[in-house]
């Protein structure tokens, strides 16, 4: 009956880890292809730093999306240290990380033009 009650909460969190992972991994690229290096041991707040710091014309995030990625901030923490997570949360992830995969689409096509 316990394991139950878990279920849904451990599948959710399982897929905010896997697509939290994936926002991180898609930001240090577009940091990297923007001839930036994250800092060591970069933490999502710090990648998010990082690339603000781009001019949005090279980095191709929106100013939208990179403030809508400090609220994740906080989705990552509860996720990290296995708190529930909410529905509304899950959407903004999902949401983030579209925008954040969109954006790493166009470097890998500007990689293979050039």
């Amino acid at each position: 009956m316990f394991s139950a009650f878990l279920q849904p909460t451990i599948g959710r969190n399982a897929e905010a880890y896997k697509t939290l992972y994936l926002i991180e991994n898609h930001l240090r690229y577009i940091i990297r292809f923007s001839e930036n290096e994250p800092p060591y041991n970069a933490t999502l707040y710090d990648l998010i730093d990082t690339a603000q710091k781009i001019p949005q014309k090279e980095r191709r995030i929106t100013n939208e999306v990179l403030e809508k990625l400090y609220w994740v901030v906080e989705i990552r923490n509860k996720t990290c240290h296995m708190h529930p997570i909410n529905d509304r949360e899950l959407v903004l992830l999902n949401e983030c990380w579209r925008e954040a995969l969109e954006a790493y689409r166009q470097f890998v096509m500007l990689d293979e033009e050039g």
